[in-house]
């Protein structure tokens, strides 16, 4: 039996996630205080029978579905209303308090802790008023008075004079933070990027290192309506990054002209990232021979290669010392690396590649014909 000696990989834990509005590309919500998390998909795998004895005679598949769910042990106001597609806003109404001296019956505040407004639920503007050194029981300090937003007096209120007052009111504090949820919820969509830890460790090595993420993108998430608050005196509230994934329309136009491509549309997208990518390409070259007609210029694409034979398209960037073999059939551009076909004939090409971790010289053939 074939033996392999390839490092095995193993993921455990959840890293963090960020969850993006699609529109504006602003970050909704983040934690890396992730407690429990899973991403799911399933898909209904649909018989079809006939024949003799009724047996499947082929298996469509359809219903696909990837589901999110995600708990975080910390607080998020904005996931909390983003879970029910709400907005959070500055601003919001909060009860503040102004002491007041009288100066007869009638009493007034000077509003330095802002304008009266109405509380939320609230149909008038209204005050509470505690009388500072006195008993204030819910019967006499509960009572609601109305609060005039423009000159702070405040009605049905009988003071007495040189008598200290405490005056309660609601004022819209810029500091502080307000959603609405309303019998219309609708869940946002956002896009959610979770990272797990990978892991690795050889047959002789005792203990597994840290070696790479897994990122797991999901373009159109869907949340479930998870955003209530548990008041549990013994444990903690937390926030729910969960939902459902939407398959994913790109509003770019993608390249390719067949008319089987893009029968299914993205519902995630899984990304793999090793921590040290030292040694993890072996050569540089493009995949097959440049061709070109005498006179006419290319711009040939080179790519990475691993040992296993998967490669990645080489960024330009990183990409110098081009040169031709022999110029008499094809020269290059010493700084873009494009090819000009001189003559009929065959000639070799070579590149750099260094990305500041992999050093790579790379070969290829320029093949010429007459134009």
């Amino acid at each position: 039996m074939i033996t392999f000696t390839d490092k095995r990989k193993w993921l455990k834990g959840l890293g963090e996630i960020v969850a993006f509005s699609p529109k504006t590309g602003n970050i909704v919500g983040y934690s890396n205080k992730i407690q429990t998390g899973n991403v799911q998909t399933s898909v209904t795998m649909g018989e079809i029978r006939a024949g003799i004895g009724n047996a499947v005679a082929a298996i469509l598949p359809s219903d696909a579905g990837l589901t999110v769910d995600l708990t975080s042990a910390d607080f998020n106001l904005d996931m909390k209303a983003a879970q029910m597609g709400a907005t959070v806003t500055q601003g919001a109404p909060v009860l503040v308090c102004e002491e007041v001296t009288a100066t007869g019956a009638a009493l007034a505040i000077a509003k330095t802790s802002g304008t009266p407004v109405r509380g939320y639920g609230m149909n008038k503007i209204y005050c509470y008023v505690q009388e500072v050194g006195a008993p204030s029981p819910v019967a006499i300090g509960g009572i609601a008075y109305e609060i005039d937003p423009d000159s702070g007096a405040i009605s049905g209120f009988s003071a007495t004079s040189g008598v200290t007052y405490k005056v309660w009111y609601h004022a819209n504090k810029a500091s502080a933070k307000g959603a609405v949820i309303t019998t219309a919820m609708d869940p946002a969509i956002v896009t959610a990027v979770i990272s797990f830890p990978v892991y690795e460790n050889g047959a002789a090595e005792n203990n597994s290192t840290r070696t790479g993420t897994l990122y797991i993108t999901v373009p159109y998430l869907k949340l479930g309506a998870n955003g209530g608050v548990n008041g549990d005196q013994s444990n903690n509230d937390t926030t729910s990054y969960g939902g459902q994934a939407i398959a994913y329309d790109s509003e770019v136009v993608e390249s390719g002209c067949s008319d089987c491509r893009g029968m299914g549309l993205p519902l995630a997208y899984y990304v793999y990232v090793p921590c040290d990518e030292t040694g993890i390409f072996a050569a540089l070259g493009t995949v097959g021979s440049v061709n070109v007609k005498t006179g006419e210029t290319v711009s040939p694409t080179w790519y990475l290669f691993t040992e296993e034979g998967s490669f990645a398209r080489a960024d330009p960037q990183f990409l110098s010392g081009y040169t031709s073999g022999t110029t008499s059939i094809a020269t290059v551009n010493a700084n873009t690396g494009a090819v000009t076909g001189v003559a009929a004939g065959t000639a070799n090409l070579t590149a750099s590649y260094n990305d500041g971790v992999n050093a790579l010289t790379g070969y290829s053939t320029v093949v010429v014909t007459a134009g």
